[in-house]
């Protein structure tokens, strides 16, 4: 008995060491791969509010201290979550990565706002109206079909249930509370349903079945939309949105853009890469902090000139039009970074535009080197565009040898044919 309290004591003391600090002064403990964890009644000696415990098989859940207001348990194994049943305090609940069939013992805990049982893949969820309180609950590759059971959780503002089986989401039609929806990897066609949940502000839907998009410009609360790996054709309907900073539409069947406009420049992030974009002229003027087009059928890119871009990809197409004095202005535009990698016919002034790039991205760096040899005393450049401005400068000075050379490689290409 004595070598027993030696051990608890011990314990005790390596658990104190591990518990961390986390927001509005609660403190939680996590615990990764401890086989010999049985009984963790001890940590009610620690007063933590949050108990994190993973892949530690043989868990006693009924020595789980009941002053708890959070607890996971990731992959441990866990079939029966019947012993806790009584612990009322609980607001948040993550069982991810187990084996658990049912979770209608918990209907006690009416404190619970958020729920997580991704990858529980034989979970019956047909009886879940008694979680009506729930703010968040996350069904993530758990072989969903039918999502009706959804109906009466009205309080929801943050729903995952992405890798299911899903086709169709009427039942969620109600949920007007929610904000922030994911619903990536499923067998969804029809987006009707979603039609009143204006509050939306983050809408995930990546590789599904989706064409028609129409219903989406009543969601003009939108900030971050996610449409990648689609059918979509038409995107018109996404004009009216300007509350957007992250915009997917990767790998669609887009052939025409719209004027898609932000208010907020600074950070917007607009990928359409893999379509069939020929046109960038709707794009004129706007602001963009990340902008990727790489893989379509762009060859004309005059008209991003009075765009303002940080990162600018355009991989993998077949730009033509394109003229050295034209790019000088996009830099003064500052793209800090532009990849035009890949071209499918490259013209003699894109290859030139590719060196040039070369040569830029290697005096940063040697920019970069110094920087970091000075001492603080020095002065240092405090605009980083300017440094941009007078790295184009030297990449110009550069560029005059290789610019020869290129030009006798078409001279002779053109004789040789």
């Amino acid at each position: 008995m004595i070598k027993q309290w030696i051990k608890q004591i011990q314990q005790i003391k390596q658990y104190r060491k591990a518990v961390q600090h986390g927001c509005y002064g609660k403190q939680y403990i996590f615990i990764k791969n401890d086989e010999d964890l049985r009984d963790i009644s001890l940590f009610r000696l620690l007063d933590i509010t949050s108990l994190c415990l993973q892949q530690c098989s043989g868990i006693q859940l009924n020595t789980v201290p009941k002053s708890l207001n959070g607890l996971s348990i990731k992959n441990c194994g866990l079939q029966n979550i019947d012993d806790l049943s009584n612990l009322n305090r609980l607001q948040h609940l993550d069982f991810s990565c187990n084996n658990i069939q049912r979770v209608d013992v918990l209907v006690k805990a009416i404190n619970l706002k958020s729920l997580v049982l991704n990858e529980n893949i034989n979970i019956n969820l047909v009886q879940v109206g008694w979680l009506i309180q729930l703010n968040e609950l996350r069904l993530d590759n758990i072989g969903l079909l039918d999502i009706n059971f959804l109906v009466d959780l009205t309080n929801l503002t943050t729903l995952s249930m992405n890798q299911n089986k899903i086709q169709g989401i009427s039942g969620i039609s109600h949920l007007i509370k929610l904000q922030k929806l994911q619903l990536s990897e499923n067998d969804i066609s029809d987006l009707s349903p979603l039609r009143q949940l204006v509050q939306l502000h983050t809408l995930a839907l990546n590789d599904n079945n989706i064409i028609d998009i129409d219903v989406l410009k009543n969601l003009t609360a939108l900030n971050r939309l996610e449409l990648d790996n689609n059918k979509i054709h038409n995107i018109w309907p996404l004009a009216g949105l300007s509350s957007w900073y992250i915009l997917l539409l990767k790998n669609n069947k887009i052939s025409e853009l719209c004027p898609i406009y932000n208010k907020t420049s600074m950070f917007a992030r607009l990928n359409i890469s893999n379509n069939f974009i020929t046109d960038l002229r709707p794009l004129f003027g706007r602001h963009y902090h990340q902008l990727s087009l790489e893989n379509n059928y762009i060859m004309d890119i005059t008209p991003l000139q009075k765009s303002y871009t940080d990162f600018l990809q355009l991989d993998n197409n077949y730009i033509t039009k394109f003229h050295e004095s034209e790019f000088e202005q996009i830099e003064l535009n500052y793209y800090d970074s532009i990849s035009v990698e890949e071209q499918k016919q490259p013209s003699r002034e894109l290859l030139l535009l590719i060196r040039k790039r070369q040569i830029i991205k290697e005096t940063f760096q040697k920019v970069k080197i110094n920087e970091s040899r000075q001492s603080k005393n020095e002065p240092k450049m405090r605009d980083l565009k300017l440094k941009m401005k007078m790295k184009v400068l030297q990449a110009q000075k550069e560029m005059i040898n290789f610019s020869e050379n290129l030009k006798m490689y078409f001279q002779e290409e053109q004789v040789s044919q």
